[in-house]
């Protein structure tokens, strides 16, 4: 089987991959979500690509399903508290030669291209977001917490250099911000206005610096 691309560690909401991998032959390689994983349409090029998502903070593991099925007993590697496995089954099938398959491949090829989809490239740049960089008006009153979580994905532009080891990056516009993020349960949240976003199924309100929708 080959290797497939993969981040070694996730957020919660973070894509691990796509559930078909294309290979050389006439088989193709099918994930399955295992613990602590999801399964969750991503749109791009009007089509929506299978993608398997991580529900919490931890390190990913990709387990062959007859491995697995040898192998019944729960052996997770030991993490650090609060670090949890991330697990992913691996599938051999036969492959598809439709046309639909074929662009799937395409679009995933791009995907990876766009960085989309994160893999361990050492390609990572370390940036910061300072409370005076979050906003335009009202910077002495920025609480960076009410307006950032860990797993949201935020809009933003490179300020500076910064110090020599990170980026200065601005939030400090309309359009910047947070665009896609979750609640603690994992439902994707909406924003209300430039500072609120609501979960639809709970109506729960959580504090974001939101970026204008398109």
């Amino acid at each position: 089987m080959e290797a497939p691309q993969y981040p070694e560690k996730v957020l919660p909401g973070q894509p691990i991959l796509p559930i078909y991998q294309p290979t050389e032959n006439s088989e193709s390689i099918k994930f399955l979500p295992g613990e602590n994983v999801r399964l969750e349409s991503i749109k791009f090029d009007n089509q929506n690509i299978p993608t398997l998502i991580s529900t919490t903070l931890g390190y990913v593991v990709i387990t062959d399903e007859v491995e697995k099925s040898l192998d019944d007993s729960d052996s997770s590697p030991a993490t650090a508290h609060n670090v949890k496995v991330v697990s992913v089954i691996a599938r051999k099938e036969k492959q598809s030669q439709n046309q639909e398959s074929k662009e799937a491949r395409q679009n995933l090829e791009e995907l990876q291209l766009l960085n989309l989809l994160p893999t361990e490239s050492g390609e990572y740049f370390k940036a910061l977001i300072r409370s005076q960089d979050v906003r335009s008006t009202e910077r002495d009153s920025v609480k960076t917490w009410e307006c950032f979580q860990p797993g949201d994905i935020i809009r933003a532009t490179v300020l500076s250099l910064g110090d020599g080891a990170s980026f200065y990056l601005t939030t400090a516009s309309n359009d910047l911000g947070v665009v896609f993020a979750r609640n603690e349960e994992g439902e994707l949240l909406y924003p209300l206005d430039w500072e609120t976003m609501v979960a639809p199924g709970t109506g729960e309100i959580e504090k974001r610096k939101c970026a204008k929708p398109f």
